[in-house]
């Protein structure tokens, strides 16, 4: 027991000192508090365990009940729901519905703060032909190996997620349009030059990129969608801004 009272958390405070906190911050107020703390076990590996504090009275004296209780797998299986609810399961990229709430963060954050805010929007060129002449197996494999070009092209900051079926979008917090545009075009570039595996294939996109205004988020994506489409009247293998 005293080698878990003298043991850091997370934090690199002792558990004894996390008890203590939560004594002067709940016990003098509520019978019972519980707070969830990372510590690792003999192994070094990080674990998540619950403290449980209860205040007892018996024959006049008070005390304290505390439990500890190793929540570890549920956190993981937390966890794996989180990721699950903002990932594509193809890709590894953030899906459309996160891309919208990030988006939504991002535009607030560009009015309270002023800084530059860009997007790409880009799809796959004559993706459905690849699907008909190589199979849908195929058309997997270079949608993955698209969300792997994009992590090599773009700054930690990006976020890149799926949009749908072949369409991608791509979110660029402090980043003009001409910035925005360089980006497009490293991953345009790498994509065409990608190492396929598969005999004369040759990934190509179509792209559009919008800086924000002032206007609604569904304004903000329909103007880089306007372009998208621009960019594929105008030949495709192309970026409009």
């Amino acid at each position: 027991m005293h080698h878990f009272w003298s043991h850091p958390d997370a934090s690199g405070r002792l558990i004894s000192d996390t008890w203590l906190r939560l004594y002067a911050r709940g016990l003098s107020r509520t019978p019972d508090v519980r707070e969830e703390v990372r510590l690792p076990d003999l192994d070094g590996r990080e674990r998540w365990a619950l403290i449980s504090a209860t205040s007892l009275r018996f024959s006049g004296t008070t005390g304290q009940l505390v439990t500890l209780v190793d929540v570890s797998e549920l956190k993981a299986i937390q966890e794996e729901l989180r990721a699950a609810s903002q990932t594509d399961a193809l890709t590894g990229l953030f899906n459309r519905r996160f891309l919208y709430q990030r988006l939504a963060r991002e535009i607030e954050l560009v009015q309270r703060y002023g800084y530059a805010l860009s997007i790409i929007l880009f799809d796959l060129d004559y993706f459905k032909r690849i699907n008909d002449t190589l199979g849908h197996r195929a058309g997997d494999e270079v949608l993955i190996r698209v969300s792997v070009v994009l992590k090599r092209c773009l700054r930690e900051v990006d976020i890149a997620g799926r949009y749908g079926g072949e369409e991608f979008l791509v979110i660029l917090p402090n980043s003009t349009v001409g910035q925005a545009r360089e980006a497009a075009d490293r991953i345009r570039i790498a994509l065409k030059h990608e190492d396929w595996p598969y005999q004369g294939m040759e990934v190509t996109i179509s792209g559009g990129v919008s800086e924000y205004d002032g206007g609604t988020l569904d304004a903000f994506i329909d103007s880089a969608d306007t372009k998208l489409y621009r960019a594929k009247e105008g030949g495709r293998d192309r970026i409009m801004i």
